[in-house]
Parts: structure tokens; sequence; C-alpha cells
């Protein structure tokens, strides 16, 4: 019975080890890939709002309160996206420096 019972911890616990190996090589994947995302979505964003300024300044006399309202949405998800990108710097750095800190000692 003990024997069985420490077998079973040994394969569970190497079916564990393996999980935990694959979700560390998928959650560094996905954290390569987060800043790559995040600047191109900035790009997009950016280009979005360039072009309705430029519409903008083609159509002085007649501008309406759905271009203004439009322009405000685009510029709001242009900052949402850079205080969000920010934050994943920040939230980087934070880890980076705890991880030296402790490999210091």
């Amino acid at each position: 019975m003990l024997i069985s019972l420490c077998d079973a911890i040994i394969r569970d616990d190497a079916t564990i080890s393996r999980a935990e190996r694959e979700l560390h090589g998928a959650h560094a994947d996905a954290t390569r890939a987060l800043p790559a995302q995040l600047a191109a979505q900035i790009a997009n964003a950016t280009t979005d709002a360039d072009k309705k300024l430029d519409e903008l300044t083609g159509k002085r006399e007649t501008t309406t309160a759905f271009d203004f309202s439009e322009t405000d949405a685009l510029t709001k998800r242009l900052s949402q996206l850079s205080e969000m990108s920010t934050s994943v710097v920040s939230a980087t750095n934070s880890a980076i420096a705890a991880m030296a800190k402790n490999v210091k000692g």
C-alpha cells in the first residue's frame, strides 16, 4: 500500500512538473509577444487618430459634433494603450528588480 502511494505521488509530481514547465514556456512566449502587440496597437491607434485629424483639417466648415466625439474616442483609446504599455514596462521592471534583489541576497 505504501509503495503504491509513493509511486502515485512520484507520478503525480512528474505530471505537475511537466505541466508547470509547459505553463512557464507558454507564459514566456506570451510575455515576449505582449510588447510587440502593444506597439502594433499603439501604431494603429496613432495612424487612426492622425487620419481623423487630417480629415477634420480638410473639412473645417462642416465639422460636426459626431466628428469631435469620434476624435475624442480615438484619442482616449490611444491614451489607454499608452497607459497600458507604461504599466507593462513598470511591472516588468519591478519583477526584474525583485529577482535581482533576491539573487543579490
